[in-house]
């Protein structure tokens, strides 16, 4: 028997897909979000890109993003120029453009309906794999950040919130 205790199992189901506010914006519901999958590129090395795909994440009760990463968590192999191109603007450059106005980043966050289930360790061409694809990167990015200072910050007590006036009104 290990003295590290076994991993809490969670229940990711638990909870509401995950409506980010631009996809809001796009005319999705919280029914709709959920036939998604949340793209996110996790490594740039010359013209390959390699991604992350996984299901949609659900948001539980604190509003923290959980992603069932055993349930069809992938990760794919793409060309970076052929991933710029399918993206659009701002990620290739517009005719008559040298660049783009915006360069393609490890951290970027897309949604997309996969037009496949299982699809090949290598996407090309892009478009026979992947359908719309909404670039969704600044509102995972704020969520992340939220987790992040979720947990690494404690809470305080009335008293502690007192004691350094935090609970005054200030104008």
């Amino acid at each position: 028997m290990s003295w590290i205790p076994p991993p809490a199992k969670r229940d990711v189901g638990a909870g509401r897909p995950w409506l980010p506010p631009s996809l809001r914006a796009a005319g999705f519901a919280t029914a709709d979000v959920a036939r998604l999958s949340y793209i996110v590129v996790d490594e740039l090395i010359g013209d390959s890109a390699g991604l992350s795909v996984t299901p949609w994440p659900v948001a539980d009760d604190a509003g923290r993003l959980r992603f069932d990463i055993g349930s069809g968590a992938q990760e794919v192999a793409v060309s970076r120029a052929e991933l710029c191109e399918f993206l659009g603007p701002p990620f290739a450059p517009e005719p008559g453009e040298a660049s783009p106005a915006r360069s393609l980043r490890i951290g970027n966050v897309f949604a997309a309906v996969l037009k496949s289930e299982k699809p090949a360790a290598r996407w090309s061409p892009l478009g026979k794999w992947v359908g719309q694809t909404y670039d969704i990167t600044r509102d995972a990015r704020k969520v992340a950040k939220l987790a992040f200072y979720g947990a690494v910050t404690t809470t305080l007590t009335n008293d502690e919130a007192a004691a350094w006036r935090l609970a005054e009104l200030r104008e």
